[in-house]
C-alpha cells in the first residue's frame, strides 16, 4: 500500500523535476532500507513486528531503530509536500497510517507478551513519534 502511495504521489512530482535524481533517490532509498533491515535483523530483530512475543531481549532496540527507519522518511516527505504548498495527498497519508498502526500494534503486543513493561513500549513509541515530527518539521 506505502509503495503504491509512493509511486502515484510523490514519484509523479519527483519525476516532474528529473527522471535522473528522482531514480537515483529512490533506488538510494531502497538500498539503505534494505541493508539496514538486513542488520537489524541479524542482531536479532527479526521477528520485532510479530504479536506472538517471539521477541528476543535485543529486539526492542531493533524496533526502536527499526520503526525511526520507516517513519522519519515518509515524515519529511509528508513535510516537504506541506513546505512546497501542494498539500499532503489523501491516498499517502492514508496509506501511512494504515500500514503504520497494524504494524505498531503487532509489534506492541509482541513486546508486551515478550515481557517488556507498558511504560518501555509507550516510550519506545513516544520517541519514534517525536523523531518522525521532527523529521516532518524539517522536511
Amino acid at each position: 500500500m506505502l509503495i503504491s502511495a509512493l509511486a502515484f504521489d510523490l514519484t509523479g512530482d519527483a519525476l516532474e523535476r528529473g527522471v535522473g535524481a528522482a531514480s537515483a533517490g529512490l533506488l538510494a532509498g531502497g538500498l539503505v532500507f534494505f541493508a539496514c533491515d538486513r542488520v537489524l535483523d541479524r542482531r536479532g530483530g527479526e521477528h520485532r513486528k510479530r504479536s506472538g512475543g517471539q521477541q528476543a531481549a535485543g529486539s526492542g532496540t531493533a524496533i526502536a531503530l527499526g520503526a525511526p527507519m520507516d517513519g522519519i522518511p515518509e515524515s519529511a516527505a509528508i513535510g516537504v509536500s506541506m513546505l512546497e504548498g501542494s498539500g499532503v495527498g489523501l491516498a499517502f497519508v492514508a496509506a501511512v497510517f494504515l500500514s503504520n498502526t497494524p504494524e505498531a500494534m503487532s509489534a506492541a503486543t509482541g513486546m508486551r507478551a515478550a515481557g517488556h513493561s507498558s511504560v518501555r513500549i509507550l516510550a519506545l513509541w513516544g520517541g519514534v513519534m517525536i523523531a518522525s515530527g521532527v523529521a516532518a518539521m524539517a522536511g
